[in-house]
């Protein structure tokens, strides 16, 4: 009975903790579009995107310190982790698609290319001899996937992003927070 009611905890928390990690992940996303627009905000996305498995470690820390007291196995943290990443995955590409196809109309693809563009051509420019055209091939092919992209299937690669960067941290963050019942000196 006691295993049935952690359960049904995970599962509400991890929605619930899917819907704060979400909306950071939300931002950190709007983030992206803004850094091509102006560099500055890149100063903001950096810590933002390096800090994502510090939040969810923080937000699966804190679930573990105030439902599970002594007792969280990986056995349970493991799927809070990744329901966690689930749940925000869902969320922040719902957002990501509602952008694309109704507010950014292809804005966000333009400044994108645009901005890989400018890399090619400085890169072009430095390589005189040709040792890195077939670099740069790659990359015009790159673009013309880009550019055909839409706005669902773009939402659909940031959200199998997200899903496979989840799962392999969501490993590490349960290993980390697991905790194992304490013995007493009686037992």
């Amino acid at each position: 009975m006691e295993e049935n009611v952690i359960r049904i905890n995970v599962i509400q928390s991890a929605m619930k903790l899917g819907l704060v990690f979400g909306i950071f992940q939300t931002v950190k996303l709007a983030l992206f579009p803004l850094t091509l627009q102006h560099q500055i905000f890149s100063l903001l996305l950096m810590p933002a995107v390096f800090g994502s498995p510090v939040i969810l470690w923080l937000i699966v820390r804190r679930f573990r310190e105030s439902e599970a007291a002594e007792f969280f196995p990986f056995i349970y943290a493991w799927p809070l982790t990744i329901m966690t990443v689930l749940f925000a995955a869902v969320i922040s590409t719902v957002v990501a698609y509602v952008y694309l196809q109704y507010v950014d109309h292809g804005a966000f693809v333009t400044a994108l290319a645009a901005q890989i563009e400018v890399s090619v051509e400085a890169i072009g420019q430095q390589d005189p001899t040709g040792e890195m055209s077939a670099m740069l091939s790659q990359m015009d092919e790159y673009l013309k996937v880009l550019r055909s992209m839409t706005p669902i299937q773009f939402s659909k690669q940031v959200f199998s992003i997200m899903l496979f960067w989840g799962n392999i941290i969501s490993v590490i963050i349960a290993a980390v927070t697991a905790r194992v019942r304490l013995k007493t000196k009686g037992q």
